[in-house]
């Protein structure tokens, strides 16, 4: 994975527009099937996988501090 510009990463040899931490979580109160699906990945210790492919630029600490905070 690399940066090129902040915000885009290269994986896998296709272009990925990355999404703030915040933005997907918003997007997650936002969709209850969404909500579903992270929480199954989180129990199933694939959270940092889930992020990636759904294009989220952060850790899997960060999101999780995210909604702790909120």
């Amino acid at each position: 994975m690399s940066d090129g510009i902040h915000g885009i990463k290269i994986l896998k040899g296709k272009v990925h527009i990355m999404k703030a931490i915040e933005e997907f979580y918003n997007e997650v109160m936002a969709d209850k099937e969404l909500e579903v699906a992270v929480n199954k990945a989180h129990s199933e210790n694939r959270l940092a996988e889930f992020l990636t492919e759904h294009g989220v630029d952060g850790t899997t600490e960060a999101f999780e501090a995210l909604v702790k905070e909120k």
